[in-house]
């Protein structure tokens, strides 16, 4: 398998009122089967400055470019805490399912 991976500055938003509730980096990675039968599969992590635990567990979304927003869920990693927290995240919507967005990061 081949592995792609993309570190890129995004944003947390709010689903219901879009208000950004913190700045994040983002490290996708895609995961080519190399079949072209196979839909793209992306492992994502993202990290918080501070210690953000109100975020874990939630549906929420994801702005990494002014058209490329989509919904995420996150959870807190198993680490410990510090200066950053580290989340799992979830790539939900429709628009994480092609690869035109992330051949554009």
């Amino acid at each position: 398998m081949k592995r792609t991976t993309k570190k890129v500055r995004g944003q947390l938003l709010d689903k219901s009122s879009k208000m950004v509730l913190s700045e994040c980096l983002v490290n996708i990675t895609l995961i080519d089967t190399q079949r072209p039968d196979d839909r793209p599969s992306y492992k994502a992590t993202l990290t918080v400055d501070g210690y953000k635990p109100e975020l874990d567990s939630k549906t929420l979304l994801l702005k990494l470019d002014d058209d490329l927003i989509g919904e995420i869920f996150i959870h807190i990693s198993p680490h410990v805490p510090g200066q950053e927290i580290y989340f799992i995240v979830d790539l939900q919507d429709s628009i994480w399912k092609n690869l035109d967005w992330f051949k554009k990061l």
